[in-house]
């Protein structure tokens, strides 16, 4: 059936920190996200750009990366993921990409580019109501060369 995370093991979530003694000499302990303000992990909200359309469950199947029975779990949940549009410079990425490009923002100028992902991120923000958007570019930063 359906599983639920238990953070057993996390650093965040479960583990203990020690705050002093007591007057009798009893250590006291406090959880140790108590003492920094922490995001707790379901109140992640998980978004991103692709310039291939295929769900988040496809991708991952397409990458090959993790062990087949692990994909079978992951997918029901990642399959709801869409990637927006993204930004395909064809100079810039592998030749072998351009085939899987059919999720594309409208071609601008770089300006223009770089308005449209900053109103992606406000229009995430606001539809997820977040305080904050930390944003990890998880693609390469080099140039593709033959």
């Amino acid at each position: 059936g359906e599983q639920f995370p238990n953070y057993y093991g996390s650093l965040t979530q479960s583990t203990t920190i020690r705050l002093g003694s007591n007057t009798e000499g009893k250590e006291i302990h406090i959880p140790f996200n108590t003492i920094l303000p922490m995001l707790h992990p379901n109140d992640i909200v998980i978004g991103g750009w692709d310039i291939n359309r295929a769900n988040i469950g496809e991708a991952m199947e397409r990458a090959c990366v993790f062990d087949y029975a692990l994909q079978e779990k992951l997918k029901p949940k990642l399959s709801k993921l869409k990637p927006l549009p993204s930004i395909y410079y064809p100079d810039f990425i592998a030749a072998n990409q351009e085939d899987r490009a059919n999720n594309l923002i409208p071609k601008g100028t770089k300006q223009q580019d770089l308005e449209h992902l900053r109103n992606d991120i406000r229009t995430f923000k606001r539809n997820n109501n977040l305080e904050k958007v930390i944003v990890l570019w998880t693609a390469n930063t080099e140039r593709y060369t033959d």
